[in-house]
């Protein structure tokens, strides 16, 4: 939970679970019970696939009342903090769509035979972020960090646990700091993690490498953040025009709208586009941001793939359309620009 300037409650909540329902019946609860209007919430999910059965009415239910009363709970106990984050370069991500020793494309991202070739071939985000919420005490409340990869190590071996290394990422900080960590997974459409595989240890060592990284950024490269600067404390949102899809033609429909929400405080801007965003994407609206610290945020699933994609066949692509990505692009660098132009 922050405070708006001008007193509204902005309410930042977040999952360990991409497909989870619910925004709607918490989006009511919030309103009735502490009036947070729903237009100021921003919602952030974990990319695991390893959180259990998504469909199942009962995790569902449990779903939405553990949201509800986390964020009652957050409301009630709202402090004061300093704002302060620090910024590493960490290569231990690759991208994984990449040209195998046949000259062809994968059409399975996960095609062994592909993965020892041309690892570097196309460019990723190594840009590492971590921001921490101190309390009068200097003892950390809260952070994120952020740091572009798919989470999803375990999900075909072991989906009753959530052994993905972003997990481990998040239990080592909170163990060390004693505060609450979430993993903010970036434009990570075509982005996985150095030495991915079915393998615990191989977890537990991307988890580790991504903890210490960020850790070590703590305690050299720490910057103070002034939560009034540009935007203030924020939630926006915009929408952009893209071609139908194959639902939306059968629908009757003649374009669609690509929505895109942004969550700001001070210089530092999280971006969401309600996808898998491919990285040329992630890393364009980084670059053209006018916010100097800018994250891309993930809260529900579907791929915004760059327009080859579609005419190599790769995986992803299937009821959308090529220009969704620039669309979604150029709607996050327009509302970013906005905001800080426009502070609220």
């Amino acid at each position: 939970m922050m405070r708006q300037e001008g007193g509204d409650t902005v309410a930042w909540l977040h999952r360990d679970h991409v497909w989870a329902s619910g925004k709607k019946e918490v989006s009511e609860a919030l309103a009735q019970r502490l009036k947070i209007k729903p237009e100021n919430i921003f919602w952030s999910a974990t990319h695991d696939h390893s959180s259990g059965a998504w469909a199942d009415k009962t995790h569902q239910k449990q779903m939405i009342e553990g949201l509800i009363e986390a964020a009652e709970k957050a409301h009630a106990d709202m402090k004061p903090v300093r704002v302060v984050i620090a910024r590493t370069h960490a290569k231990f991500n690759y991208n994984r769509v990449i040209r195998g020793p046949d000259g062809k494309f994968p059409s399975n991202l996960y095609e062994v035979k592909y993965l020892s070739h041309l690892m570097d071939s196309r460019p990723v985000d190594d840009d590492l972020g971590m921001i921490w919420f101190v309390g009068a005490d200097h003892e950390p409340v809260a952070g994120l960090v952020c740091y572009t990869g798919h989470a999803n190590m375990l999900c075909r071996v072991a989906p009753v646990i959530s052994g993905d290394w972003s997990g481990w990422t998040e239990r080592l900080l909170e163990g060390a700091s004693g505060a609450v960590l979430l993993h903010i997974n970036g434009a990570l459409g075509d982005v996985d993690m150095r030495g991915t595989g079915v393998s615990v240890c191989r977890t537990i060592r991307a988890g580790w490498d991504v903890a210490k990284a960020a850790a070590r950024a703590t305690h050299t490269k720490i910057v103070a953040i002034d939560p009034s600067a540009l935007a203030g404390v924020s939630v926006r949102h915009s929408e952009g025009a893209g071609t139908p899809s194959e639902t939306d033609r059968k629908k009757g429909l003649k374009k669609r709208m690509l929505k895109v929400d942004a969550l700001t405080l001070g210089p530092i801007a999280f971006v969401d586009v309600r996808g898998e965003l491919w990285n040329l994407y992630g890393r364009k609206i980084k670059a053209r941001s006018p916010f100097p610290y800018t994250f891309i945020n993930m809260n529900t699933w579907g791929y915004f793939l760059e327009p080859y994609a579609f005419e190599q066949g790769l995986y992803g692509g299937w009821n959308r359309q090529p220009d969704w990505g620039c669309v979604v692009r150029d709607t996050a660098v327009r509302l970013l620009t906005e905001a800080a132009e426009q502070p609220q």
